[in-house]
């Protein structure tokens, strides 16, 4: 009966993790969404300092997200981050639109691979 009950216990411990984990990753990634869908346009000052600020937010967060998401969605995130910035940085529009909707796409990616569905 004792290994039932502690059998129980570490199912429930597990799930909680599950759940608190696909919660963790799914809020990142929609706060993220948000913060890149309302970046500035190239042209403007401050795009470059609202990207640069997006991707060290990203790259501290990544620490904990690389645990239990596939590296290559958080790598191809990661590159996006940095195409983006640097696009920023040379006022390219075009460059930086398109690699903006490449990294909303990775993000959905990630988020979709997180899902409580997905999980289980």
């Amino acid at each position: 009966m004792k290994s039932f009950a502690a059998t129980v216990i570490l199912a429930v411990i597990m799930l909680a993790g599950i759940f608190t984990n696909a919660t963790y990753i799914n809020n990142v990634g929609s706060r993220f969404e948000t913060a890149v869908e309302s970046l500035p346009n190239p042209s403007e000052a401050d795009c470059l300092s609202c990207s640069e600020q997006l991707e060290k937010d990203w790259n501290n967060h990544s620490k904990w997200i690389h645990i239990s998401v596939n590296h290559l969605i958080v790598d191809r995130i990661a590159e996006q981050f940095a195409t983006l910035v640097a696009c920023a940085e040379i006022k390219d529009v075009y460059g930086f639109y398109t690699a903006r909707a490449l990294l909303l796409d990775a993000l959905e990616d990630m988020r979709r691979t997180e899902r409580i569905g997905a999980v289980l």
